[in-house]
């Protein structure tokens, strides 16, 4: 099962007090923001360009994410929501492993399926390049449907050749509780350094006839935006 994200892209300009009233920084902004139920507020890139200061923002609540660009000209600030830009798409789905079984609750077949969203953000003065990758490995019935299912999946943020910046975990795992399985546990993590970005998973699954089942889950970024991605179900 794919993990879909969905990119809220409308562009609003918002005033609010700037060099005449009460100061607002990116951290006040941030705090405004996880005051209001987004789970992740981050400052990307700051640009300090004349007399402007440009800042952009990732936010992520959900599987719903933003990005706010900060411009402060001196007398006014203003929040302006990015439109993130898709310039391509891949994906790919392969055959792990298969297996006659005759129990519509018993796996029959795993396969994994991946996949990339590239993606350019561009503000007054900054670029942001982001790729939201993932890597699901599924296992399957005799009539294929998903039994079990483990996805890798994140926001990465990179400025192309030089480092990578931000990721964001996006992961999941699901279970189908009509054929009797279950999330027994699930685990994930992001990590990156400037040279690339990673996002970890972890689950086990239960039945309570059959062989629990354990799976992992990875998808990588580098700072060339080139994607890696590997997992399995045992």
């Amino acid at each position: 099962m794919l993990l879909s994200a969905t990119l809220l892209v409308a562009i609003v300009f918002v005033p609010i007090a700037g060099a005449q009233g009460d100061p607002v920084n990116s951290r006040d902004l941030a705090s405004h923001y996880q005051n209001t139920n987004w789970s992740t507020v981050q400052l990307l890139a700051t640009n300090y360009s004349s007399s402007i200061t440009d800042e952009v923002l990732f936010l992520k609540k959900g599987d719903t994410v933003k990005y706010l660009e900060v411009i402060d000209d001196g007398d006014d600030l203003q929040i302006k929501e990015l439109s993130p830009s898709i310039i391509s798409s891949v994906r790919n789905e392969e055959v792990l492993s298969t297996k006659y079984v005759q129990d519509g609750r018993d796996v029959a077949e795993t396969v994994r399926i991946s996949g990339e969203d590239y993606y350019e953000i561009h503000g007054t003065i900054l670029s942001v390049t982001v790729k939201h990758a993932w890597n699901t490995v599924e296992a399957k019935n005799i009539l294929g449907h998903v039994l079990l299912s483990l996805t890798a999946s994140g926001w990465f943020h990179y400025n192309p050749g030089v480092e990578v910046i931000y990721v964001a975990d996006d992961s999941s795992a699901y279970a189908n509780t009509f054929y009797g399985w279950s999330v027994e546990s699930f685990s994930s993590s992001a990590l990156w350094n400037t040279q690339i970005g990673t996002v970890n998973a972890n689950a086990e699954f239960h039945h309570p006839i059959l062989s629990d089942r354990n799976a992992w889950s990875q998808v990588q970024v580098d700072k060339a935006g080139n994607v890696y991605q590997d997992g399995a179900i045992y």
